[in-house]
């Protein structure tokens, strides 16, 4: 087990860190799947008498509903400041463990341990918490950094190889935005290798890190991470039922032609990153209904301001422009080359 901390780069002992901290309640958030599949790996480092919090798995648990629920129940069982909240699970359960946290008596200490290959390399860093309201994704949220995040690779083994792949999403966003050294180190088999990733999962983890440490709350340069996540989102909120990594998956190959209409993505360097994203699954497919219901809800994307539509693009691989604004006709034309 390797405990981080804010910055990464400390690492301490989990059971000297948790005992110095003398809490006085732990509360352990789980969702139905990692009750079964991951709880039982980790158990042994919690309290014996910790209090369980279960939710349904999946992203409609990401909602003021569920965290109500959840207040309420810290409120009945006592929890005070001095209380911590463990939260076992992927980017949903990170996001609305978070959230909770960060809101609850003005903010309680919250400890991730990510389950997900997504949530290791992407999720669980950055401090951004977040529930979706009326259909907007992350609409709801705050920045509150967890005070530590444990890092398990045996987590890992409890996912099918459709989940690590998908998470690759997040793994090529990052070595785009680094540039082509570590774009030609991404390997071109084998992504579900142990070895492959624990390298790709550090890899990532320090990459993030570093920006987030030069722009916290996302002023500036941390706006890059967002490559793909314009569209990814929108789809995300149309096809409810689609894995986050594969809707950022169709993101990048949307946006990887903006780039390549609208900032100058030599074709060739641009057709290598559609060759390499077709590695984990076929092209985007959409229906008209469907194109229309994802420009509609690129209108509520964060990054818009003055009525625009803003994306991050790509001049050339590890040459990133924040803030290009796109009209609604010009994503259109690109979302129809991939009409059914």
């Amino acid at each position: 087990m390797k405990l981080f901390f804010q910055p990464l780069k400390n690492k301490v002992d989990w059971t000297q860190w948790y005992q110095a901290q003398a809490y006085d309640q732990c509360f352990i958030l789980v969702d139905s799947n990692t009750e079964k599949h991951c709880l039982p790996v980790l158990r042994k480092l919690f309290p014996a008498d910790a209090c369980i919090l279960k939710v349904k798995a999946g992203e409609s648990s990401k909602e003021i509903g569920t965290a109500k629920l959840l207040w309420e129940r810290l409120l009945k069982k006592g929890a005070s400041r001095r209380s911590v909240l463990i939260c076992v699970g992927g980017g949903v359960i990170c996001d609305l463990g978070g959230f909770v946290a960060a809101s609850y008596f003005r903010g309680i200490d919250c400890v991730y341990f990510p389950t997900t290959l997504m949530a290791q390399v992407d999720a669980a860093y950055g401090g951004k918490t977040a529930i979706n309201s009326n259909g907007i994704k992350n609409s709801i949220g705050f920045f509150k950094s967890p005070i530590a995040i444990g890092v398990e690779q045996k987590l890992l083994k409890t996912l099918a190889a459709e989940q690590l792949l998908d998470a690759w999403a997040e793994i090529v966003k990052h070595a785009l935005l680094q540039g082509p050294e570590v774009w030609k180190l991404l390997p071109k088999s084998n992504h579900t290798s142990s070895t492959i990733l624990e390298k790709w999962v550090k890899l990532s983890v320090e990459f993030k890190e570093m920006i987030c440490e030069q722009d916290p709350f996302e002023k500036d340069i941390r706006k890059a991470l967002n490559l793909g996540h314009t569209i990814g989102h929108a789809i995300e909120t149309v096809r409810k039922k689609q894995s986050h990594g594969r809707c950022v998956f169709e993101g990048l190959w949307i946006e990887t032609l903006l780039s390549m209409m609208l900032c100058h993505l030599d074709i060739a360097e641009g057709n290598k990153i559609l060759a390499y994203l077709s590695k984990f699954g076929p092209p985007p497919s959409f229906t008209q209904a469907e194109i229309k219901a994802i420009l509609k809800h690129l209108q509520y994307d964060k990054k818009n301001s003055h009525g625009q539509v803003k994306f991050i693009l790509l001049s050339a691989i590890g040459d990133v422009n924040i803030g290009v604004p796109c009209s609604e006709a010009e994503v259109k034309d690109v979302l129809y080359c991939f009409c059914k």
